[in-house]
């Protein structure tokens, strides 16, 4: 017999079908030890005989005739329920028979609470069990709802006054129903779980969850509640969005390939992994960084072997050139959120088909993209291919944006591979993690292929082609610049230069290749002078040995490089070389031995240096046959090459080794929660929910 005080618990169940599954759940809830209950069961549009269902007193069915959707239906359930408390059951879950009793018994001791969940034993579609979870407990969750779910919906009971208060299930939410609801009811008092498992929580691959995807009226409701309840609790604004951000990424995480995490394998887990995937923001880069390097790679033993970046009309020529299977992903270069989650999705769903032991990536863009989906994909090798550090010349929010995108490809690359030592000690002073971070060898992505850089040198016809194209004579003294045509690269400085050393009256002439990437940009002075006799801007180039026979001097006064390619070629190429104090180029160029290296923005002593080997053609021979032995014996490409190959197949076979690793190390998941907390982002594991 009951006892008096005992509350009346209203068991509501929304179902689609009349099944197995249901009239298990339906047993389960009728053989609780909680004799004072009800149990309503919501056939919504629901297929199957309903004079399946066991025949008992307690037992409400009621029948909506068109599919309404599980938020309706609950409503529609409660509404019907006579219960001063409504316990949550799925159709296909089992309750333990002790559940309501437990969770009462709860309740009585805490008058305080609203809602009350508890762990869950995971099991398949047959019921066999897969995994306990444990859910999180404590005095108050409210403040965990602010990060994620709390509550397993299935194993929650609630008071039904406080769910009236709030006013029900939001029908907008065909999704995260459960969430939405809980940030409500918090705002009314606590919630908590008990530890035991009550529920035997069913995973299948009919689940809605598994259908609906994360965005929608749901998300900006649960979003809008959660800002609302940190409003409420005293959370900072900044806090709560930095939150809101990494639950936003989770919640695509989960819907483009988890099936449901940490407690069944999926799609991601199964079957061989194989080959290398190399990505790359723009075809240009495959084509340029890359020439020659992809087949040998294959001759060594690196393969299958596949490329992608996007396509601007040269992916398919690099692929046929190559002989490696090519891919076009949307990546743009510049911030553009909308297309950057575009290319995350392409990207995810190319290394969910793929299947890739390795992915190698390198460009700020690509990098960040790709090393986001192959976390997603759980690649188990991901290779993060350093060129630079893009953010050296930034200031305010940009900075700090691309420092945090850094950052976080560093945490979730097994290895960075820098193209040089300095620009290793330059992430180490940023605070970007370097704990993975090498140098092959002496760095460079490509290296220089030295013959065909001093035949270049050597060749009178390239020569007076590129001068005869800006009206320029054999004898006239001209200084190259070969690269992207913006302020970072310190093109103010050298056109500064260039017009003192022409003030001054040295008749130097200054010819800029490369593509106008912040010309626009550039000081009003600088603007002009690119107009006035002297200056010529001649355009990209396919390749950099097409112009440098043509200049006297090679100048790159860069703000910031990763290594500067570059000035390697046109050393091979004898060309004297002069550079900025950049750390990478000061390690490339020995002053005084292998070039002339001058302080960043100081175009005096740019100047200086240019007169030097424009007039001196003494030191400027020296400079450049030192320039050349030191790059054939250090960087030849062949060396770089057969060096990455080597580094690839090692990759292959610790791969091979593991089989399909899972996505992150414990280091990668401490350095991500070290991320999020400096975010004021708590970390967690999602409560299961069904939506």
């Amino acid at each position: 017999m009951s006892e008096p005080h005992e509350p009346l618990v209203s068991v509501v169940i929304p179902a689609i079908a009349v099944d197995d599954h249901l009239l298990q759940a339906v047993s389960s809830a009728l053989g609780q030890t909680w004799s004072r209950l009800e149990v309503v069961v919501v056939l919504d549009g629901a297929t199957g005989d309903e004079s399946d269902l066991p025949v008992d007193p307690r037992l409400l069915a009621v029948r909506l005739e068109r599919r309404s959707g599980t938020p309706v239906a609950l409503n529609t359930g409660i509404a019907a329920s006579h219960g001063e408390f409504v316990a949550r059951l799925d159709a296909d879950d089992l309750a333990e028979p002790q559940r309501i009793a437990r969770q009462m018994s709860a309740f009585a001791s805490r008058p305080e609470l609203v809602a009350l969940g508890s762990s869950v034993t995971v099991v398949d579609a047959d019921g066999a069990p897969l995994r306990h979870l444990v859910a999180p407990t404590g005095p108050d969750l409210r403040r965990l709802l602010l990060t994620r779910n709390a509550l397993t919906h299935s194993a929650t009971t609630y008071r039904r006054s406080a769910f009236d208060l709030v006013g029900g299930y939001d029908t907008r939410c065909t999704r995260m129903q459960d969430y939405d609801l809980w940030l409500r009811l918090a705002t009314v008092g606590p919630i908590d779980n008990v530890p035991e498992a009550l529920i035997s929580y069913r995973v299948h691959d009919g689940q809605h969850s598994r259908r609906t995807p994360p965005w929608g009226p749901a998300t900006r409701s649960v979003l809008a509640g959660r800002r609302r309840l940190a409003a409420a609790l005293g959370s900072p604004p900044a806090a709560q969005r930095a939150r809101d951000a990494v639950w936003i990424a989770a919640q695509f995480v989960r819907h483009v390939g988890l099936r449901r995490p940490r407690y069944l394998p999926s799609r991601l887990t199964r079957g061989p992994r194989r080959g290398v995937l190399l990505v790359t923001t723009a075809d240009g880069s495959l084509d340029v960084l890359y020439a020659g390097q992809l087949r040998r790679w294959i001759a060594r033993g690196v393969g299958p072997l596949a490329v992608a970046s996007a396509d601007t009309g040269r992916l398919a020529a690099v692929g046929r050139r190559e002989r490696v299977a090519t891919h076009a992903l949307p990546l743009v270069r510049e911030p553009a959120p909308v297309d950057d989650v575009k290319a995350l999705g392409a990207a995810t769903r190319l290394l969910l088909r793929l299947r890739p032991a390795v992915v190698v990536y390198g460009t700020p863009k690509a990098s960040l993209v790709t090393a986001l989906a192959a976390t997603i994909a759980r690649v188990p090798r991901r290779v993060h291919v350093l060129h630079g550090l893009r953010l050296e010349t930034q200031t305010g929010l940009p900075r700090r944006i691309s420092l945090l995108a850094e950052r976080l490809v560093a945490v979730l690359s097994t290895e960075t591979v820098a193209v040089s030592r300095p620009l290793v000690d330059v992430c180490r002073e940023l605070g970007i993690p370097t704990g993975r971070t090498t140098v092959l060898g002496h760095g460079s992505v490509g290296g220089v292929d030295v013959e065909r850089f001093e035949a270049a040198g050597r060749d009178p016809e390239r020569r007076r082609t590129v001068r005869s194209a800006h009206g320029l004579d054999d004898d006239d003294l001209v200084v190259g610049f070969v690269g992207r045509a913006s302020a970072d690269k310190g093109l103010v400085e050298l056109v500064s230069a260039v017009d003192r050393l022409r003030r001054e009256g040295l008749a130097a002439h200054l010819v800029i290749v490369g593509p106008d990437e912040g010309l626009a940009d550039l000081p009003p002075e600088t603007r002009r002078l690119l107009g006035q006799e002297g200056f010529a801007l001649h355009g990209p180039v396919d390749h950099a040995s097409e112009v440098l026979a043509a200049f006297d001097a090679f100048c790159l006064p860069s703000h910031r490089e990763g290594l500067g390619s570059v000035v390697l070629e046109a050393s091979c190429a004898g060309v004297p070389v002069v550079v900025s104090d950049a750390p990478a180029l000061a390690e490339v160029v020995r002053d005084g031995v292998t070039g002339l290296v001058v302080p960043r923005r100081d175009d005096v002593a740019l100047a200086d240096a240019l007169r030097t080997v424009l007039t001196d053609r003494r030191v400027a021979s020296a400079l450049a046959t030192a320039a050349a032995a030191s790059v054939a014996e250090r960087f030849d490409h062949r060396d770089v090459w057969d060096r990455a190959a080597e580094h690839l197949l090692g990759h292959l076979s610790a791969a091979g080794a593991a089989g399909a690793a899972d996505p992150a190390s414990a280091a990668d998941l401490a350095s991500a929660a070290d991320l999020a907390g400096a975010a004021g982002v708590r970390t967690g594991a999602d409560a299961p929910t069904r939506a």
